[in-house]
């Protein structure tokens, strides 16, 4: 846990929260903030880089920023909710000026005409963003290209979360209980038990799917092969899953859960604080977690507030 960025008090603006955040392999943290009130104000959309002293920032007023990853050469890209991507370089970056001249836009005039964008991650060095009426497109070097959309009995569904190993390899789940994959030209449906809310999705280090969902539900396998889980004994709905070594953890609106394989435990943390989860990425050697005003990490399965403000 060394060469941790500076969390300061000052880490978010006044009237700030986080949409989503990554970490690089270097310490590094992106966030994708909101500044303002979605419902009463006139809200603007931030991204604030943290590495090592420095809190580094670029706004935008016409795009709420939803969503945000990175690649490890050193590249990141933060999607809007109306479909565009600034992408940005996170590292060898010292000064705001330098983040500034580092972007580039990428507009999606044909998504916002769609239904908001959800999310993006970067698969295989190439970031696909996905959406809430089936939409996924590719970022390619010079623009945003359409791949094919998702439908299930010929309807949109809407897209919570994607993952995989390629552009022509990845899955997505969605709000409607299904789970289809990718394989470079059409979807695949997985045919998983449930009909339940669908959230999350993580590749697993044996390349084996790790998906979460409504009413404490975890399902592990791959194709047409699952193991079904839920967790009885804490009854919840998750929205994230990742991976630390042997270890599958599962973000909830209360806290993380982890799971060794045969049963689910709590993370401690002190309830005192306020804290928020849902978002989760994975480090080196730990998993961290960005939502609203609370950043926190898991390390050796112990929860370490590194910054919280409740609103």
């Amino acid at each position: 846990m060394t060469n941790l960025p500076n969390f300061s008090a000052h880490l978010l603006s006044k009237g700030g929260f986080i949409q989503e955040g990554t970490i690089s392999s270097r310490n590094t943290i992106m966030l994708a903030c909101t500044v303002g009130d979605l419902e009463y104000d006139d809200p603007i959309s931030e991204l604030v880089l943290l590495s090592g002293q420095d809190r580094l920032s670029f706004r935008a007023k016409e795009e709420y920023f939803v969503s945000i990853d990175h690649d490890e050469n050193g590249d990141a890209f933060v999607l809007g909710e109306h479909g565009t991507v600034v992408k940005f370089r996170w590292a060898e970056i010292s000064s705001t000026e330098e983040l500034k001249s580092s972007r580039r836009l990428y507009t999606n005039d044909g998504a916002a005409l769609i239904g908001p964008m959800r999310r993006i991650r970067v698969i295989g060095n190439v970031a696909i963003c996905v959406g809430s009426f089936g939409q996924v497109y590719r970022v390619d070097e010079k623009k945003i290209e359409p791949l094919t959309f998702l439908e299930i009995y010929d309807e949109p569904v809407t897209i919570k979360e994607i993952a995989g190993k390629s552009i022509t390899n990845f899955v997505a789940v969605t709000q409607h209980g299904y789970a289809a994959k990718f394989d470079g030209q059409k979807w695949i449906d997985l045919q998983l038990p449930t009909n339940l809310k669908l959230t999350g999705v993580t590749l697993l280090e044996n390349n084996d799917l790790a998906i979460v969902g409504s009413g404490g539900n975890l399902f592990i396998g791959r194709d047409t092969i699952w193991h079904h889980f839920r967790n009885d004994d804490l009854p919840r709905d998750y929205y994230a899953v990742n991976q630390l070594n042997e270890h599958i953890y599962l973000s909830h609106i209360a806290g993380i859960d982890v799971f060794d394989g045969v049963e689910f435990h709590e993370i401690g943390y002190d309830n005192k604080l306020q804290l928020e989860f849902a978002f989760m990425s994975r480090a080196k050697d730990s998993i961290w977690a960005f939502s609203g005003t609370t950043i926190g990490q898991i390390h050796s399965k112990s929860w370490i507030t590194h910054y919280n403000s409740p609103r």
